[in-house]
């Protein structure tokens, strides 16, 4: 992180950006919340019925296949409920086809899975099996990034609980 960025808990769009370009092998996400802020109607133009934006979540396919091509994986295992929200109807028929054609292994388990409760009820992303950044969302607006100061090893092992009880995305029922 640049110096002067630690004055602040937070990690910055800047110092975030580098983290993507610095990991060399893996980055792993688990995501827990029902729904997400996304700044736009999004949701909204899924439920209406509207069809998904041309060139949806371009930027980050192109990222996911540049980590792919250069042999860096990207997980994500996304918590959910037997009926899923809104928002999470939305990933799984707008978001995550898309990425996981783009290299991102998406992952999915069931909030009764007796493993789940194992989690944390905390989205964090992993780089390396070794730097952590948990994410604090709010309902109403973007997320902020803190680094965890300390040891990883228990968010290695969140990791890897998470992707031996969880389903591979193409392979999950699409319920709810």
């Amino acid at each position: 992180m640049r110096s002067g960025a630690r004055e602040s808990r937070w990690i910055t769009d800047e110092d975030w950006a580098d983290m993507w370009g610095r990991f060399t092998t893996s980055a792993f996400r688990l995501e827990v919340r029902p729904s997400y802020w996304t700044g736009d109607d999004l949701v909204e133009q899924y439920t209406g019925g509207r069809p998904m934006p041309v060139g949806f979540n371009a930027p980050w396919h192109n990222r996911l296949r540049v980590h792919r091509q250069a042999g860096r994986s990207v997980q994500r295992v996304r918590l959910v409920d037997e009926r899923l929200t809104e928002y999470q109807r939305c990933q799984f028929e707008w978001e995550y086809p898309g990425n996981v054609r783009s290299g991102e292994d998406v992952r999915v388990i069931c909030s009764r899975d007796e493993v789940a409760a194992e989690l944390p009820r905390q989205d964090f992303w992993l780089f390396d099996d070794s730097t952590v950044v948990l994410l604090h969302h709010r309902d109403d607006g973007p997320v902020r990034r803190e680094p965890l100061d300390g040891d990883p090893a228990e968010y290695v092992r969140y990791a890897e609980l998470a992707l031996a009880h969880s389903t591979p995305f193409r392979f999950y029922p699409k319920i709810g």
